[in-house]
């Protein structure tokens, strides 16, 4: 059956630490025509709170000039704005996976049941034509690190087909080595992650319980058997030497089915 899923991906962490993620997602899986969106809150300490929806919500709007992304999503009580401050990147990772990110560092304003948060923020946006169940791998690894002075961003692919992307102030590394404690550099520069705190540690098919749908099809028992363990973190750029450059804040995921 024809797929094609369209995935938008914002994100948001404050000066104080509290994690804010957002998803808008359109699916078309042969008969199937279904919209999703999705809002994460998760402070320092306290209760995580999370608000799905399969009602029409609109997607994200990307301004002509690309560099003001806002998002209103009444039925999550979500209005948000993204102002890049870096040039965007673009990938076909395989045929029939198109990722990109139109701002890989953002100034985010987000009003939510009516209380403001602000902070640095993140946008990705992903066209995948393969459904689930033919991926060529069974490990996604994906992070971003964000600093007023420096941002990078991290894909890895492992089980199966094994291949990693990874930019670092929008320079794409040639020869970099991923992992769950960080990412190094091809000038040996290293992003160090500590170990944080849990955002997201559940199966996929629990995010999905809305779209009751797709979750029947035969053909979703890859996303049944999917996994999503994501983390914030504090993190921190190293030179070589081992002398931190600067600290920021870091979300990263490890996707297993």
């Amino acid at each position: 059956m024809p797929f094609a899923l369209a995935k938008w991906y914002l994100d948001c962490v404050t000066d104080d630490g509290i994690a804010i993620i957002g998803y808008s997602v359109r699916l078309r899986w042969g008969p199937l025509r279904t919209r999703y969106a999705a809002l994460l809150v998760n402070p320092p300490s306290g209760q995580s709170t999370f608000a799905s929806t399969t009602h029409a919500t609109p997607a994200p709007a990307l301004d002509p000039s690309g560099t003001q992304l806002d998002w209103h999503a009444p039925r999550l009580e979500v209005e948000g704005c993204w102002r890049g401050d870096a040039a965007p990147i673009r990938a076909t990772l395989l045929d029939g996976i198109d990722w990109q990110s139109p701002m890989p560092r953002a100034r985010v304003e987000l009003t939510i049941a009516g209380r403001s948060y602000h902070g640095l923020g993140y946008v990705d946006h992903l066209e995948l034509g393969v459904p689930p169940h033919r991926l060529p791998f069974h490990r996604l690894r994906w992070g971003r690190h964000l600093t007023a002075q420096h941002h990078a961003i991290w894909i890895a692919w492992v089980d199966g087909m094994e291949r990693q992307w990874v930019w670092c102030d929008g320079a794409r590394q040639s020869q970099p080595s991923v992992a769950n404690t960080g990412v190094i550099l091809d000038d040996h520069s290293e992003l160090r992650l500590s170990s944080g705190r849990e955002l997201v540690d559940r199966p996929v098919r629990s995010l999905l319980r809305p779209m009751h749908a797709l979750l029947r099809l035969p053909l979703a028992r890859t996303v049944g058997a999917m996994r999503d363990h994501k983390r914030v973190t504090r993190s921190a750029m190293c030179d070589p030497s081992g002398a931190v450059l600067d600290r920021g804040w870091t979300i990263h995921e490890e996707v297993t089915w």
